[in-house]
């Protein structure tokens, strides 16, 4: 991290008011042919006429809302759950998207047969800003853009209703927050959850203890749910998340407190599916342990 820095937008960072590019990776290279756009259409994979029509917010994206946009990684999610590796996860299934942004992920796995699909994420655009305290330990903050990202999964799903075969439902899931996560559980606990999703969720290392505590919670408290791979129950605690190696230390540091939390993971091959090369773009499979791993304090933010 550089001290004094701020979010500028995918591949700048902004200090002292002067902007620094830095070089853009493939996934990013992707992003910027779209990124202006404020819809997009969004091609599920292996079903040639369904097409999911995307409102983003480009705007919020330029000053760093990184939920505002549609990422690579949410299409390299999707494409997986549509290949025949992926559907068994898929049909008929329960599955909740955390950090879902603008909803790709969970919009297309409705498309493909999802029973039930919930789409999550904070209130608020947030901006991953990090500053610094005195002593020169990170203090990540939020801004608030004023914009509901709650409302931009609604109008999506408005936008897409009749692609979706079962039912679908925005709540908002702040990770950490135990309010947010008994009204999740709530709401899934009558038909139970068979899989969580997330793409690019993982960026900064400061999130993951509360993003695999929030999972392993709901994971524990809605029960499991029923999935065309005709799992056993007690089997189905699972999250998948697309993950951007943009460095070796947060991939890592992501790993390790998965398995502190009590997730076993495999790294999914992914081939070179979609112009997004396996060392930038990685899909993690975590799957919840009966030992129930570590229980300490959360120490980040989302």
């Amino acid at each position: 991290e550089m001290r004094g820095a701020t979010w500028a937008g995918a591949g700048h960072l902004r200090r002292g008011g002067v902007t620094r590019s830095r070089p853009l990776g493939c996934g990013q290279r992707v992003l910027a042919t779209s990124r202006a756009a404020s819809e997009i259409r969004v091609q599920v994979p292996g079903r040639e006429a369904t097409v999911l029509n995307i409102s983003q917010n480009p705007d919020l994206y330029g000053v760093g809302a990184l939920g505002a946009v549609v990422w690579p990684a949410a299409h390299v999610l999707l494409q997986f759950l549509a290949s025949p590796q992926g559907m068994p996860y898929v049909k008929d299934a329960s599955i909740l998207e955390i950090g879902a942004g603008c909803g790709v992920v969970g919009l297309g796995v409705g498309a493909l047969g999802a029973r039930s699909v919930l789409l999550t994420d904070n209130a608020t655009v947030r901006f991953p800003a990090v500053g610094y305290e005195p002593d020169g330990t990170p203090a990540p903050f939020e801004v608030q853009a004023g914009a509901s990202q709650l409302d931009v999964l609604r109008q999506n799903i408005g936008r897409n209703e009749a692609l979706l075969m079962g039912e679908i439902d925005v709540m908002k899931l702040t990770w950490g927050v135990d309010q947010d996560i008994a009204s999740v559980v709530h709401h899934l606990k009558p038909q139970g959850l068979s899989l969580v999703v997330g793409s690019d969720v993982s960026y900064h290392s400061l999130s993951h203890h509360n993003l695999f505590a929030t999972a392993k919670a709901i994971l524990l408290g809605a029960g499991v749910g029923a999935s065309a791979a005709g799992e056993p129950e007690g089997s189905g605690r699972r999250l998948l998340l697309s993950h951007h190696r943009r460095s070796t230390e947060t991939t890592t540091h992501l790993l390790d407190t998965s398995q502190r939390l009590g997730f076993s993971y495999r790294d999914i091959d992914l081939g070179d599916d979609g112009g997004h090369s396996a060392s930038e773009v990685a899909c993690f499979e975590f799957i919840l342990q009966e030992d129930g791993g570590d229980v300490a304090e959360p120490g980040g933010f989302l």
